[in-house]
């Protein structure tokens, strides 16, 4: 098998050898994407801020990891524009780690779960995002409103 990591316009693609048959990395390797309305939006929305996305991969079973604060991980200077987390049911604990990121950046999060918005408006008081449609099953929520 070529070792040669697949690449397209998005950036460079990791596979690992024997994921080949999942639906994400069948789409990689056949030179599409996976999530093209997402990627879309996130190329559509970043303007000159970074993405900072954070995921399982389809539903696998999670070890125990060591996890970082993102607000000590993403230095301040950086821009954020978009946060996008899937991490099957543990947002809230992952925005947790990102208050001052998000206060300072104020832009859109990508959710894989819906309900979260009471929760962010209380946590994030202030900042008005709210929930502005779907992308592949996760809700997109913002502070004003978007084209999805």
């Amino acid at each position: 098998m070529d070792q040669t990591p697949p690449s397209k316009a998005y950036g460079r693609y990791c596979v690992p050898a024997g994921l080949e048959t999942r639906p994400a990395m069948k789409a990689v390797l056949a030179g599409g994407i996976y999530e093209p309305q997402t990627m879309a939006f996130m190329r559509a929305h970043a303007g000159g801020g970074d993405i900072v996305h954070a995921g399982t991969f389809f539903g696998d079973v999670l070890p125990g990891a060591a996890a970082a604060m993102l607000d000590f991980v993403i230095p301040r200077d950086r821009q954020v524009t978009i946060v996008q987390l899937d991490v099957e049911g543990h947002e809230k604990r992952a925005l947790k780690s990102a208050y001052h990121l998000i206060h300072r950046c104020r832009r859109i999060l990508i959710l894989e779960n819906r309900g979260n918005e009471t929760w962010i408006q209380r946590r994030f008081r202030g900042l008005g995002h709210w929930v502005r449609g779907k992308l592949h099953g996760n809700f997109v929520y913002a502070t004003e409103d978007l084209d999805l």
